[in-house]
């Protein structure tokens, strides 16, 4: 651990300058880091700031929350603050390997998952599916071989779940057996007939539930289109996948497959621990203490928070949830995105803040409600959890207010402060904190938010498998997991290392309830909140409630209807 040198506290010491200048190219991935280059221009967000975070501990035993990096952006500025934090705080307790024997109780997260599996064992609403295009050589023996090390590598791959005669559920990490890929073999089909086989094996892979006592919890299947050209889908149970751990998954199965192409051992670290010991080390964290700033921090956040948000629906609301969607998608175009990140950049915010203001904006609108609380999926990652695969995705609450008379830059710095608490605080339980606030339980919508908005921004590389490039796309199953459940892909965000030429799009999935709303609706939704992001990157400090939600030819109609009825 870096000592600081207490002499200079105003002028940053060189060794912590450099230090930390180390840790900042290392995370962006970049040659080298000046002491003025400014956090937000080098394309930093909140996953970012994580990891720094994270390295930061670890080299000067000083705890950064994510607001202190947004208010010192600088290498210079940063290093200043890190040297006049001199009592730092408690540290938290480290997460330590201990070898899996038999069955272990699971993670106050994976607990959530649990409780919708026991609601609608036979949806789908928690799995996830993707698409991967491989154009060049591609040996499916190889990958099949290559996602048996995997396997072998992470235990939660191998981990079967269950519950005892009291209604405990377990966890049990079992000994590494080979994997088995799915194969077909369409390249001898017309285009339009291949297409339509695929959707069709798509359809039926991603429509069939997963048994969670029984491995493996994931499914792939290869779908040979051409000998030079692969079509790749899999699925996973979210008990053994999140967004993060999905950028793992792929970046280890590149590897490992170019190893064992290659005939040499696979450049991956070892791994300092398994899921089970984070699932251990958290509850040891909840009993000892360790998490009752975070546990107070909520309590206060939430108190007093407005009942159901009541989003006016096509249809009455089911007694149970059904968690039965479909899914819109969005590309929001360079010339709408990269002014708000501009915009976003000014204001010291993130891209992901300036897209749920305008979503917070659009529920304002939409609801006439001022008192509004979103969910959002936080990485929840430690240093020693960074290259492990598993669910430590964390639901937290954005509680955002809009008053009267708030423009979108009003809005953006609500959601901007509501963020950077939630970040710094994300590691507390949200199972445990309904548990807690006591909510009144109603088994037709989700506790303590009914609408959710994340981004999938975790940073990766351009992917290829031992030179054959691979292009992903992102698959849907008819599902939803909320009345709303917003998930934005900013691309330029997520690349590391390369760009191409829709890096500057971002891709908006707005996955709604289908037993709530029809498409159209869903449609004009999605409508909606595109014209308020374009109208408020024109206008930032417009009233919101001068906004469009309506377009122009919209209007138009809209205006003739009134002429012709007067």
């Amino acid at each position: 651990m870096e000592r600081i040198d207490p002499s200079c506290p105003r002028t940053p010491c060189p060794s912590v300058q450099q230090r930390l200048a180390a840790i900042w190219a290392e995370v962006f991935s970049l040659d080298r880091v000046e002491p003025d280059d400014d956090f937000f221009d080098l394309g930093g967000y909140s996953l970012i700031a994580g990891k720094i975070a994270g390295r930061v501990q670890d080299a000067f035993g000083v705890d950064l929350p994510a607001s202190v990096l947004f208010a010192h952006p600088t290498v210079a500025a940063l290093s200043r603050e890190i040297q006049s934090r001199q009592s730092p705080a408690a540290a938290r307790s480290a997460i330590t390997r201990t070898a899996s024997t038999g069955r272990t109780a699971l993670s106050l997260i994976q607990e959530e998952v649990w409780f919708h599996h026991r609601l609608a064992p036979e949806n789908v609403a928690y799995n996830t599916q993707w698409s991967l295009r491989v154009t060049g050589p591609f040996e499916v023996d190889v990958f099949e071989r290559a996602i048996s090390a995997l396997t072998e590598r992470h235990e939660m791959l191998r981990t079967t779940f269950g519950e005892d005669e009291e209604g405990q559920a377990w966890q049990q990490v079992h000994d590494p057996a080979p994997a088995r890929v799915a194969r077909y073999d369409l390249a001898g089909l017309p285009p339009a007939a291949q297409a339509e086989r695929i959707e069709q094996i798509v359809r039926d892979e991603t429509s069939r539930p997963f048994d969670l006592a029984r491995l493996p919890l994931f499914r792939w299947i290869a779908i040979q289109l051409a000998p030079q050209e692969h079509d790749l889908l899999v699925v996973e149970h979210h008990f053994v996948h999140d967004g993060w751990s999905f950028t793992v998954h792929t970046r280890e199965l590149a590897e490992l497959y170019g190893a064992l192409r290659a005939g040499r051992e696979a450049a991956l670290p070892e791994l300092p621990v398994q899921y089970a010991d984070f699932a251990r080390w958290q509850r040891a964290a909840l009993d000892s203490g360790e998490m009752a700033h975070h546990r107070h921090y909520w309590h206060e956040a939430l108190a007093g928070t407005p009942p159901v948000l009541a989003l006016p629906a096509d249809r009455p609301r089911p007694k149970h949830q059904r968690f039965r969607g479909a899914e819109i998608r969005l590309d929001l175009p360079a010339a709408v995105a990269n002014p708000l990140r501009d915009l976003c950049r000014g204001a010291n915010a993130t891209l992901y803040m300036g897209m749920l203001a305008g979503f917070v904006t659009w529920l304002h609108r939409y609801t006439g409600e001022r008192d509004l609380c979103v969910g959002s999926g936080f990485a929840n990652r430690q240093r020693e959890t960074e290259d492990l695969i598993g669910m430590f995705v964390n639901s937290v609450v954005l509680r955002c207010r809009v008053a009267g008379s708030a423009s979108y830059l009003d809005v953006l710095r609500e959601v901007r402060q509501a963020v950077l608490g939630a970040s710094e605080h994300q590691a507390y339980p949200f199972v445990r904190l309904v548990q807690e606030l006591r909510p009144g339980r109603d088994l037709s919508v989700n506790p303590l938010f009914q609408v959710m908005f994340s981004f999938h921004d975790t940073p990766a590389r351009q992917l290829d498998f031992d030179g054959s490039p691979v292009s992903i796309l992102e698959r849907a199953n008819g599902s939803a997991k909320t009345d709303l459940n917003i998930v934005v892909i900013p691309r330029a965000e997520r690349l590391l290392g390369g760009r191409d030429e829709h890096a500057d799009q971002v891709t908006v999935f707005w996955e709604y309830n289908s037993d709530l709303f029809d498409p159209a609706t869903a449609e004009q939704m999605v409508e909606q909140y595109r014209l308020i992001l374009t109208a408020a990157v024109a206008d930032p400090a417009a009233p919101v409630w001068r906004l469009p939600i309506v377009s122009a030819a919209q209007r138009e109609l809209l205006d003739q209807y009134a002429r012709g009825a007067a």
